[in-house]
């Protein structure tokens, strides 16, 4: 029976699934599965079943139902998750097996890197650590280390995560539901569940940037960019509300009530696009926001911004715009001097 199972999604995207299972199968330890779920039938379904690698067809679903459709398969204890554009280094489940076998451990983070469309060469050499230490987080130190797992991206990344499967199977009712946000969703899991959390610095998991994953990539033009946050936006509400029910009476119902605010103040921010009801900012909304960044300028300047005439948005909207190309552009330069030297 393997101790770890790992799901593979992937939807409409061929390109980069074989670079994706071929990282899962280079690993150092053998006590292992890999279940690939996907909405296509291609050529790479011969190497699979070569390499006993479970395939799972599926529709047109959101996201979560292909988590679920995967871990009906799922024979592990913990669950590890890998888009079908990253990687796992090879001592990504050594050391997944080794964090586990502490049956308190619920919710495992591995820090992850970013690399541009070409997969990079000997993945076996690449050693890198961020700059915070290995963090283990009792279910009573929760709360008190929730801003220091943001700032670590600890909820960030699918490929990053790994989770102990009765947290999930507890949850599916919720799970099936979620459309885009299943790292969101792992997180909150780990945080309302009574086992631990650990935060890792080592970095375990590559994260491809290319052309169908990036906005800033994919729409050079604004207007486009535009509509293609407004749609990831109204997404991330949806998936939000449901982990808002989903933690109801914890001390993370307030955290993602505040975040659905700030998606809220977000979209309305954006300048000639019309918005649903459902994701216009309530008066409870403003409240969220306001309260949390109320020592912050800036960003009450920004909420109020809402009320702005059009023309005032597109200047700020500009300015968002451009900050994301510049991050993107020091992601990438990042990369290139990590893996393409």
């Amino acid at each position: 029976m393997p101790f770890i199972s790992v799901i593979v999604t992937a939807h409409n995207r061929r390109e980069y699934l074989r670079d994706a299972v071929d990282s899962v199968l280079n690993q150092t330890i053998d006590d292992y599965e890999i279940i690939v779920v996907k909405n296509f039938k291609d050529e790479i379904d011969d190497y699979l079943k070569e390499n006993s690698v479970k395939s799972v067809l599926v529709g047109e679903e959101m996201c979560g139902m292909d988590i679920v459709n995967g871990l009906r398969e799922a024979r592990g204890e913990v669950i590890s998750f890998l888009d079908d554009d990253d990687l796992f280094l090879p001592r990504k489940l050594e050391k997944v097996k080794e964090v586990f076998q502490d049956e308190e451990v619920g919710y495992y983070h591995n820090a992850f890197e970013n690399f541009l469309e070409r997969t990079p060469n000997n993945l076996d050499k690449i050693h890198i650590k961020k700059d915070y230490d290995y963090t283990i987080i009792d279910n009573q130190e929760k709360v008190k280390k929730f801003g220091f797992m943001l700032s670590k991206d600890a909820r960030i990344n699918n490929s990053s995560i790994s989770i102990r499967k009765t947290l999930i199977t507890n949850s599916i009712s919720y799970l099936e539901k979620i459309d885009y946000s299943i790292d969101m969703f792992m997180f909150y899991l780990g945080l309302i569940s009574n086992k631990k959390m650990i935060v890792d610095p080592c970095v375990l998991s590559l994260r491809r940037i290319h052309y169908t994953n990036s906005s800033v990539l994919n729409n050079t033009n604004i207007i486009e960019w535009i509509k293609g946050k407004k749609n990831f936006k109204e997404h991330h509400i949806n998936d939000f509300i449901i982990l808002h029910n989903m933690a109801r009476n914890t001390a993370y119902e307030r955290n993602i009530r505040t975040e659905l605010a700030n998606d809220k103040i977000t979209l309305a921010r954006l300048p000639s696009i019309p918005i649903d009801k459902k994701y216009r900012p309530t008066l409870e909304d403003l409240y969220y926001y306001f309260k949390l960044n109320k020592k912050s300028l800036r960003a009450i300047l920004s909420g109020i911004s809402i009320y702005a005439p059009d023309f005032v948005k597109w200047k700020l909207i500009r300015k968002l715009y451009d900050l994301e190309q510049r991050r993107l552009k020091e992601k990438i330069e990042r990369g290139n001097k990590l893996f393409y030297k």
